[in-house]
């Protein structure tokens, strides 16, 4: 073999393909008006296949990150708390991994679901003795007395500095979710946080807004700011607004916090991405409620579960 000639090595199978379609071309040469056969066809193979790899690939990627999104989106009115305002919330993997003993979150948390009876709820929810007359009233009169679960779905824990938040997603039959945290906080009991999960409003939310509720010591909603400012709340100088949602409310009402509030300053000034989930407490101003308008007067906490009672009010 002479340098630098090249030399294609046929296989007798690949040989009988290229001697049949040449016969072929022979007699029905527009058949195959660019065909070529040897190693240039081999060539020109590759080519192809190259220009249709360079093509496809990002579009395969892109649609790979569009369903990676989609598996990892979760309803808005869920999404983290992530506002730092007194030892509030970050997630697992930032924090020091709280650990678990004995019975798991997730079978506390199907052992409360499955309980059918006032009692037996109460052996699997946090501080049972301070809130048995809410358990009571919510699977009596609440949403607990016609609601069906359906599915548990585990989500991701989160580490707080006072402990670990199990965290659940509650699916109904009627097509609603429901967040279901199991905190572990040292001195602070161990099971289903009740309040978090039936979203707890220290008054019905009927009597805040027809007015006969002038106020709400603890209230669970989502908070986002907005910019409506009128009536009892018409100085933007003065007040800083915010749009609150909740499962609990059709449409969003508006919570007004004063901007010489030193309490409330890290919450005005926090640049927020999405709606968060804050327990706050509230008030009426005149007849500020005709209008879905409520003084934001106090942050309990970042997110709807209780820390402990030995951090909650630091």
């Amino acid at each position: 073999m002479e340098a630098g000639n090249q030399v294609t090595i046929l296989t007798p199978a690949y040989r009988k393909i290229r001697d049949n379609r040449t016969l072929e071309q022979k007699h029905n040469p527009k058949k195959f008006p660019e065909e070529k056969f040897g190693s240039n066809a081999v060539d020109d193979l590759s080519h192809r296949l190259l220009k249709i790899g360079l093509i496809a690939a990002p579009l395969l990627i892109a649609a790979g990150l569009w369903l990676l999104g989609l598996s990892h989106n979760e309803p808005e009115s869920f999404a983290d708390e992530s506002l730092q305002i007194h030892s509030s919330q970050t997630h697992a993997q930032s924090a020091h991994k709280a650990t678990w003993a004995g019975l798991q979150p997730r079978q506390i948390a199907e052992n409360f679901l499955q309980a059918t009876t006032h009692e037996e709820r109460l052996k699997w929810v946090r501080e049972s003795a301070d809130i048995a007359g809410i358990v009571g009233d919510y699977y009596r009169s609440g949403r607990g007395a016609s609601e069906t679960m359906l599915r548990l779905r585990s989500m991701d824990d989160i580490d707080t500095e006072e402990g670990l938040l199990a965290r659940f997603m509650v699916e109904m039959k009627d097509g609603s979710e429901r967040l279901l945290f199991v905190p572990y906080f040292e001195g602070g009991g161990r099971g289903v946080d009740f309040k978090s999960y039936s979203i707890h409003c220290s008054h019905p939310w009927n009597a805040i807004l027809d007015g006969s509720a002038t106020k709400a010591d603890e209230a669970r909603v989502n908070l986002e700011p907005a910019s409506y400012y009128n009536f009892e709340f018409a100085d933007e100088t003065k007040w800083f607004c915010f749009a609150a949602t909740s499962p609990k409310l059709e449409g969003s009402l508006h919570f007004y916090a004063h901007r010489d509030d030193p309490a409330l300053q890290a919450l005005i000034n926090y640049p927020f991405a999405s709606p968060l989930r804050f327990t706050v407490s509230i008030e009426s101003t005149g007849q500020s409620h005709q209008h879905h308008q409520w003084r934001l007067s106090k942050v309990l906490f970042p997110g709807w579960v209780e820390p402990t009672i030995a951090t909650r009010d630091e």
